[in-house]
């Protein structure tokens, strides 16, 4: 028997935490939308209008953009073949 080992490997962090977001990967991309965090100043809890983007190949996030309107808890996908 042949047996596979993931194992976790420590990378760039995202500019804050934040859930109930989207999670999206196209090819060696992955694209982080909307969700939920804490304002560090008033400790309230905001929606996220961002969009980041993680690219594998440079090991690093970086802010892609904004939403028109911001969202947390909704569903994606992607579809389609990468040429």
């Amino acid at each position: 028997m042949h047996f596979v080992i993931y194992r976790w490997c420590p990378r760039d962090r995202l500019r804050f935490g934040r859930c109930n977001a989207t999670l999206s990967r196209v090819g060696d991309t992955l694209y982080l939308s909307g969700g939920l965090a804490t304002d560090r100043i008033s400790s309230r809890t905001v929606i996220v209008p961002d969009v980041d983007v993680y690219h594998a190949t440079e090991g690093r996030w970086m802010l892609r953009g904004r939403l028109d309107e911001p969202q947390h808890s909704a569903a994606s996908t992607v579809l389609g073949v990468l040429s």
